[in-house]
């Protein structure tokens, strides 16, 4: 987790609240095509300043595919439209041997791929939390 942060300090720098808090640990068996795969992980967050909300997601452990994975939000509540709501920002890093080897045509098909499936998330984020904005 240090190395992904490692080049994104900005990033490192404002999360290093919840990076050092508390961790809740878990697991989570997954089907990646067509395999089972065993993941895990450990989930913290922190309310802050202005009733804004960060958490993080890391995946330490993967039986297949990736080395680790971090998953940043944060949170801010906002008016829009007169309406209370909130904006988030997500910001995902993934470590692996396999796109890292990647070149050309199909580097490109594996963040489209993973573009794709962060879209995915937003959407069910989105469509979970309806008209509570």
């Amino acid at each position: 987790m240090n190395a992904l942060l490692r080049g994104q300090d900005k990033i490192a720098r404002q999360f290093s609240g919840v990076l050092g808090g508390s961790k809740e640990p878990y697991w989570e068996l997954l089907n990646v095509d067509e395999r089972g795969v065993l993941s895990l992980g450990v989930f913290t967050s922190r309310s802050g300043a202005g009733g804004t909300i960060q958490t993080a997601n890391a995946h330490y452990y993967a039986s297949g595919g990736y080395y680790a994975g971090l998953t940043l939000h944060q949170l801010w509540p906002v008016q829009v439209e007169g309406r209370a709501s909130t904006l988030v920002w997500r910001g995902d890093m993934v470590s692996s041997g396999s796109v890292a080897a990647l070149r050309g045509i199909e580097r490109i098909a594996a963040e489209s791929t993973m573009i794709k499936d962060i879209s995915r998330v937003v959407s069910s984020f989105r469509r979970d939390t309806g008209s509570v904005r």
